[in-house]
């Protein structure tokens, strides 16, 4: 399906609350197979709200839905999403699968900071997709990349001028998944724990090609103000 110069302006929506009525389902909202879609909200607007603010909202539906994204976008090419806001979401905020030039702009995520399993934008299977100018901030992981087993690669990601915060992991790769050619620049913020970068690489696939540039983060914690080293 081939869909040139679409346009739609979004409202706010709200999901129901209560975590049954998604059993059995794959996702809250779905758009799949499109080529050249634009989907922008001005302004205020473009507001999914997952009414999931609650844990015991949360913990039922991981239990009924096996982890359902709220928001999933599979196999957009080239292709623009601008300005929605993904607001407490129940589990995963969204879900990118199969995206070839997919931009991703001015978005807002915003979960409780002690809310588990509400990962940012999950990607998957995925070439050349750049996130720019956004805000997020969940209980869990803001990037997780792949995490399937044998996932096909996540290749060309680029987030950059994005502000992250009250989350566990800014990038999240599960230990079985190869790094390579990765670069973290011009970061910027503070961080919770003394441990801000952590980049793991296993003996069996190892990484490769890996940079961190310019790298400035600071702890506010317990001990007070700290410079943080960065380590690989």
């Amino acid at each position: 399906m081939q869909v040139k110069s679409y346009h739609r302006n979004l409202r706010e929506l709200h999901s129901s609350a209560d975590p049954a009525q998604f059993e059995g389902e794959d996702a809250w909202v779905k758009i799949e197979r499109i080529d050249g879609l634009t989907v922008t909200a001005p302004k205020g607007a473009g507001v999914f709200d997952g009414q999931g603010k609650s844990p015991g909202q949360r913990t039922t539906a991981l239990k009924l839905a096996n982890a359902i994204p709220f928001l999933m976008f599979n196999f957009l090419t080239n292709s623009t999403i601008n300005g929605i806001t993904s607001l407490n979401s129940k589990l995963f905020h969204m879900a990118i699968l199969g995206g070839k030039q997919l931009r991703i702009h001015n978005i807002t995520v915003s979960a409780p900071e002690n809310s588990v399993n509400t990962d940012g934008i999950h990607i998957g299977r995925s070439d050349g997709v750049n996130i720019t100018d956004s805000h997020i901030g969940t209980g869990d992981d803001v990037f997780p990349l792949a995490g399937i087993p044998n996932e096909e690669p996540v290749q060309g990601v680029t987030v950059k001028g994005c502000t992250i915060k009250n989350t566990d992991n800014g990038v999240r790769t599960p230990s079985k998944v190869k790094l390579s050619d990765i670069r973290f620049q011009n970061v910027r913020g503070t961080s919770s724990s003394k441990e801000a970068v952590k980049v793991v690489c296993s003996s069996g696939v190892p990484c490769e090609k890996i940079q961190l540039i310019d790298i400035d983060l600071i702890y506010i914690g317990k001990d007070g103000l700290l410079s943080l080293p960065v380590k690989m």
